[in-house]
């Protein structure tokens, strides 16, 4: 947390910095007696730009008065900025992640090695499209119970897309994102 503030710098510091930018003296000793307060502010934990607003000057320009020579002595008691509020936050509710059921992930393991084999030459009533098909309905009842895709293709060892584009393909359109069914051919 930030030690500075955004409160504005008290009358008595105000009058007193301008005091010693008029006051009389050579230009140099005034900077440092300056740089001295300055200081001493900051220390205390006024930010800088607190200091040049009454000013209307740069922060930038506070931080080159007197630079290495400045001269602490002889000021009144520096104003203490006030503490900042700290609200007490209340705990984020984490959502917890759906998990995907264990009996259904044993079966979609099962059936990963023999559905990853089905191609356009596949016979309709072979076993591997068969098991391509109920593969994409077991990802599908997971997607559809708030299991994402990524989970789904961490789990079973793909990459996203890979999920993504097979539900897809076995017309499971409620499960995947816009830009994967244009893409896919469906398997009739």
């Amino acid at each position: 947390m930030s030690r500075t503030t955004s409160a504005p710098l008290p009358d008595t510091a105000v009058q007193h910095l301008i005091e010693l930018r008029d006051g009389d003296g050579n230009r140099t000793e005034r900077y440092r007696r300056m740089a001295g307060y300055r200081d001493l502010l900051s220390e205390a934990g006024w930010p800088l730009a607190r200091l040049a607003d009454p000013l209307g000057i740069t922060r930038q320009a506070v931080e080159q008065w007197g630079a290495g020579s400045a001269d602490r002595s002889g000021h009144p008691p520096v104003p203490m900025p006030p503490r900042p509020v700290v609200r007490e936050q209340e705990p984020v509710q984490v959502r917890a992640r759906p998990e995907i059921d264990p009996d259904a992930v044993r079966r979609m393991r099962e059936l990963v090695p023999l559905a990853v084999k089905v191609n356009g030459r596949t016979p309709a009533d072979s076993p591997l499209r068969k098991a391509g098909e109920e593969l994409a309905e077991l990802m599908a009842d997971a997607v559809r119970s708030g299991v994402s895709i990524q989970r789904i293709a961490d789990t079973l060892g793909f990459v996203r897309n890979a999920v993504a584009f097979r539900l897809a393909r076995y017309g499971h359109d409620d499960c995947v994102p816009e830009w994967t069914r244009k893409y896919v051919d469906r398997v009739s």
